[in-house]
């Protein structure tokens, strides 16, 4: 892909970097390679540059099927860095002429509560189907140049999102700059909302629309579809509703009834606010930190007893089990061991939330840490996706020594047909217990898709000596190989 030099001269790439470095991948575990470039931000940025003026080769994204709240997959791209350090860097050169990305709790709190503020009878309650997955990228294109006027960013974002998804519409999930280039998008579906007459309330693909009739609310949700399917999206019809105010106000503030109730379960308000449990290993104070804790292991029991048909009551149990785990995480806590199979089997959209609480709790009891994954493994009501098998792979590589079984379950997936990302991250695990050679290491290595080339480098850097001329094989291939061998080294 070509990024002409009168354009690439004017992209701020160390600045780029150095967010990317800063933001961590939402459902992935962090990459070794994020770390490698962050003591040499502006080394790196100058190797990117150079990448960039001589037609960088844009690999297409791998997808990893993340679960969602409920039932649903959410289908997450795996890019590699350089090609997300020139996304942010394009993105970022429009940022003057785009309005601040708001995407906080207190904005989502807002989308749903204002609406009520008017006092309307009915309120249309709908959001997009795969939303991401169908941004088209003529509409996109045009759109973006309306707002900017900077066709030749614009051309170049748009062949680089080709590239990346292997098609003309969709933008990579969890990266930054699709977030910001998403808001451009059904934008379009709102500003059209509004000047048709409507009152509309957005977060992100979901929409508030407020009516003073039945049939004015009606009429609303038909204009909204039609806006809509003008994108090329379609709305999502299980989430789709036409409520009264009273049924949409009871409906608003049911889960803080049910929060109540747990609250007088457990003595203590274990909801999560604003930013809370963005980063389970974060440091600083938490307010009531030992409450917190000593009150989660109750609040987790509650979370998993007499499953809800409720959505909104799902929800909350869902939210309490991972506020549960957060506080059990912070203070490095064994009491949830025994209740992790079952959370696994339950709610499977906590495999993050899980492993990074078993990576804590091997640092107080690694054995019985050992003996819940493995449990996890071969526990025949769980489940265990690539998505939650990448993720179990990080609470194991806290383990000094591998079980038979866990060893055995790794190999396979080393082996197996599942996305590179899982295979290398896999390998890497055993290389970390000397469990691999240097030649199942090297075939990955040649094989895998760049993004998730950095695992087999560290790999192949643990299992192989200085000397050995077989690593600088892959040692000299490219720079940040170098740097990532570097690190490897200097952490072992």
């Amino acid at each position: 892909m070509d990024v002409p030099s009168s354009l690439l001269n004017t992209l701020d790439i160390e600045a780029a970097l150095l967010e990317e470095i800063e933001y961590p991948l939402p459902y992935l575990p962090p990459s070794i390679m994020t770390r490698a470039v962050a003591p040499r931000v502006a080394e790196a940025a100058a190797y990117f540059t150079g990448l960039y003026r001589k037609e960088i080769d844009v690999a297409q994204a791998e997808i990893v099927q993340v679960r969602k709240s409920g039932n649903g997959l959410r289908p997450v791209a795996v890019v590699d860095f350089p090609t997300r350090v020139l996304f942010r860097a394009l993105c970022n050169h429009l940022a003057p002429h785009l309005e601040p990305l708001d995407r906080s709790w207190n904005a989502k709190q807002r989308s749903e509560r204002e609406p009520l503020e008017s006092g309307p009878s009915h309120i249309v309650i709908a959001d997009v189907t795969a939303f991401y997955d169908f941004v088209d990228h003529a509409i996109l294109e045009e759109e973006l140049i309306a707002q900017t006027g900077e066709a030749e960013v614009v051309e170049v974002i748009v062949t680089l999102l080709r590239n990346v998804m292997g098609r003309k519409f969709g933008l990579p999930q969890v990266l930054y700059p699709s977030n910001v280039l998403s808001e451009i998008y059904i934008d379009i579906a709102e500003r059209r909302l509004v000047r048709s007459g409507f009152s509309v309330w957005r977060y992100i693909d979901d929409f508030r629309l407020t009516a003073t009739t039945w049939r004015n609310a009606n009429d609303a949700l038909d204009g909204l579809n039609s806006v809509i399917r003008d994108l090329g999206l379609t709305l999502n019809e299980n989430k789709l509703h036409v409520l009264t105010a009273e049924v949409y106000r009871d409906w608003l503030e049911k889960p803080d009834r049910i929060w109540r109730t747990i609250t007088e379960e457990v003595k203590i308000d274990l909801r999560p606010g604003d930013g809370y449990m963005e980063d389970t290993e974060a440091e600083g104070d938490i307010p009531d930190e030992e409450l917190r804790a000593a009150a989660a292991p109750k609040a987790l029991e509650l979370a998993l007893t007499d499953p809800s048909t409720d959505r909104l009551e799902q929800s909350v149990n869902r939210l309490l089990a991972r506020s549960a785990l957060y506080s059990l995480t912070r203070v490095r806590s064994e009491s949830a061991l025994p209740q992790i199979v079952s959370l696994m089997r339950r709610e499977p959209q906590l495999s993050a939330d899980v492993a990074r609480y078993l990576r804590a709790a091997a640092g107080v009891n690694e054995s019985n840490v050992a003996a819940t994954c493995s449990l996890v493994i071969g526990d025949p009501g769980v489940h265990l996706s690539d998505w939650q098998s990448l993720w179990l792979l990080e609470a194991i590589r806290e383990l000094n020594e591998l079980p038979a079984d866990i060893g055995k379950w790794i190999s396979a997936i080393v082996s197996g047909n599942g996305p590179d990302i899982v295979r290398a991250r896999a390998a890497l695990t055993l290389a970390e217990s000397e469990a691999i050679s240097f030649e199942e290491i090297a075939e990955l290595y040649g094989t895998v898709v760049p993004a998730s080339r950095p695992d087999t480098i560290a790999a192949a850097a643990l299992v192989a000596q200085a000397d050995d001329p077989r690593l600088r094989t892959i040692e000299r291939d490219t720079k940040p190989n170098s740097w990532i061998v570097e690190l490897t080294r200097n952490e072992h």
